[in-house]
């Protein structure tokens, strides 16, 4: 869409005609190569949530910013990232093992990157460790950490840092298991944000090497004054802040941000990271989630 539409269409309600049949259109061919499922995202329903064309046009655009990754592709990156990271290894044997919260649960993103490991890129299962696993080895190792995605970077600082009962009944983190026995940490992970990588180089120094493809920054962002989402013409034809303020009031939701604020539009055939702008996934009596896994 080029900054054409706004000589083209001074009319905002014709424009919302056009660019409406352009979106369902789009989420249509998403679905019809595969890239997201039918029953993830609900375009309809999205654009049934405006009360008037500022927002039909604002709610168009914001599904118009989604990236959706599909298990392929996905597949493809890790696939890629891995043989990346294992080529900078030495000699010590490799073992894996997923980030987790210091409460793990099924849903965690790594528990997905697990199966995508063992069953499409063929790491063996006995080389695949928890959390408990990792941290009662006794000899050096290289120790391969990995996700999805780094948003904040504070989930893989607790992680690694998180300290748990061995199976030798010490109480140790990853880091002091590493240093203990002379292993190397690696953290492997397809797409990082800016801002989450600086934290977790600041808060860890030189103990972990991070292995990435992507890097997404304040641009990919919809909160950011510098997002590469929000056109100049758009912002000729309606109050983006107000717009947005408006919904948020009446979907009582405090903030659009997400986690960390970070504002950002990354949907996974997985799930929806939480550092993803609120309102995508928000469901209310009144409100209707574009995202629904």
């Amino acid at each position: 869409m080029s900054e054409t539409f706004s000589d083209v269409y001074n009319d905002i309600e014709a424009l919302n005609l056009r660019l409406e049949r352009f979106i369902i259109e789009k989420y249509e061919f998403y679905v019809n190569l595969g890239i997201v499922s039918r029953d993830s995202v609900d375009i309809d329903g999205w654009l049934n949530n405006a009360l008037n064309n500022e927002e039909k046009l604002f709610l168009i655009w914001i599904a118009n910013s989604v990236n959706f990754i599909s298990k392929r592709h996905f597949t493809e990156m890790l696939r890629r990232n891995i043989e990346h990271t294992i080529h900078c290894l030495d000699e010590k044997p490799i073992i894996y093992t997923p980030v987790h919260g210091n409460k793990p649960k099924p849903t965690d993103s790594g528990n997905y990157v697990s199966r995508i490991l063992r069953n499409e890129i063929g790491i063996s299962e006995e080389d695949i460790k928890t959390h408990r696993e990792a941290i009662s080895l006794l000899s050096a190792r290289n120790i391969i950490i990995y996700d999805d995605i780094v948003g904040t970077g504070s989930q893989f600082v607790n992680f690694i840092s998180y300290k748990d009962y061995t199976q030798w009944g010490e109480e140790k983190s990853l880091l002091e298991t590493a240093e203990k026995t002379g292993s190397t940490i690696h953290y492997c992970v397809p797409i990082v944000v800016d801002q989450g990588i600086d934290r977790i180089k600041s808060s860890l120094e030189d103990k972990v090497t991070i292995h990435s493809l992507y890097t997404i920054t304040d641009q990919h962002s919809l909160s950011s004054s510098i997002s590469i989402y929000w056109p100049a013409w758009l912002k000729k034809l309606i109050d983006i802040t107000q717009v947005r303020d408006e919904i948020l009031e009446r979907t009582d939701l405090k903030s659009w941000s997400g986690f960390g604020d970070l504002a950002f539009t990354i949907v996974f055939d997985h799930g929806s990271p939480d550092f993803n702008m609120t309102l995508l996934k928000h469901k209310s009596d009144n409100w209707n989630p574009l995202i629904t896994i």
